[in-house]
């Protein structure tokens, strides 16, 4: 354990003297100069800062300290000061922005090539269709579907309009299949074919 050092003790002017002696004080007044600065700047990391700083002073001046006055009052003092030019520093500079948490997507642009792809690919199938599976494929997904000329209208093609199509394709969707009921009796009996 480092000797005890009286506040009112000579200083020792250079050489290995003056490094016990800063260790010394080092040991002796650090926890209380790291407890006050962790006070006012409610940071350890910035505290522990504080009282490197302050003892570095406290080495400069190690030369010209009066041996009357007060170390620890000294280096409480130059902690406090220290201190406050730390938070003065914290409120003039503006605040620091991680860019870990900033949202990427805000700042990028939109690549449109994935969507063109598709529909190229999407063309190129609905071109492989024939022309019957393409007038029902445009009912179902599109409200404007073309219609085909009076001449070249097919019998396979759907007559019913796209949302008729469309509400008869979500109602399947979204209700269960039901197990077919038999008939009632009286309809068995009149399709049964009758012994002439």
């Amino acid at each position: 354990m480092a000797p005890f050092v009286q506040d009112t003790a000579a200083r020792p002017k250079t050489g290995s003297d003056a490094d016990a002696f800063l260790r010394t004080l080092y040991s002796q007044h650090s926890p209380a100069l790291r407890a006050h600065a962790q006070r006012m700047l409610h940071d350890p990391q910035l505290a522990e800062d504080v009282v490197q700083e302050t003892m570095l002073r406290a080495w400069r001046k190690l030369d010209t300290l009066d041996t009357a006055d007060s170390i620890g009052g000294w280096l409480i003092r130059v902690a406090h000061n220290i201190a406050i030019d730390r938070i003065r520093a914290r409120r003039a500079r503006p605040t620091e922005v991680d860019e870990s948490a900033t949202d990427a997507g805000a700042w990028s642009v939109t690549d449109h090539a994935e969507r063109t792809v598709d529909s190229i690919y999407v063309a190129r199938a609905l071109q492989a269709l024939s022309p019957s599976h393409r007038a029902v494929l445009q009912q179902v997904y599109t409200a404007a579907a073309p219609k085909p000329p009076p001449s070249s209208a097919s019998p396979s093609a759907p007559s019913n309009p796209a949302s008729t199509t469309h509400s008869a394709t979500y109602a399947r969707q979204s209700r269960p299949a039901r197990p077919a009921e038999p008939p009632p009796p009286s309809e068995q009996r009149a399709k049964t074919p009758q012994p002439i």
